[in-house]
């Protein structure tokens, strides 16, 4: 089983173009989302859990997925991913997608109170 996460994250949703990275141990992923945050913050105040939260989408097409690199969706395969055709939501004549498994994100975390 493989594990997502990226940093990606900000008011509650994965931002546009975010960098997901795959993991093949859940400790992995939470380690590697933790390891950024220096010694002013409190790592074990850290709320880590699973998002499937985009802003509009994980990135957008202008053709069709099917035609796309691998590069283009990784770490995901094809058949990881969510897919709403052109007409299928609120944006232009762009296809929108999504990963299908839900990614780690670093949801809360404390500054140490340095008095």
């Amino acid at each position: 089983m493989s594990y997502y996460a990226t940093s990606d994250y900000d008011d509650g949703r994965i931002k546009h173009g975010a960098k997901i990275v795959e993991f093949l141990t859940e400790e992995a992923a939470r380690a590697w989302l933790l390891e950024p945050y220096g010694s002013e913050w409190d790592v074990k105040s850290a709320k880590i859990r699973a998002s499937s939260d985009f802003g509009d989408c994980w990135f957008k097409s202008s053709t069709s997925p099917e035609t796309l690199p691998k590069s283009a969706y990784a770490p995901f395969t094809y058949a990881q991913l969510r897919i709403f055709g052109p007409g299928a939501h609120s944006g232009s004549r762009e296809w929108w997608i999504e990963p299908i498994p839900a990614v780690l994100v670093v949801s809360e975390i404390h500054e140490i109170d340095s008095d």
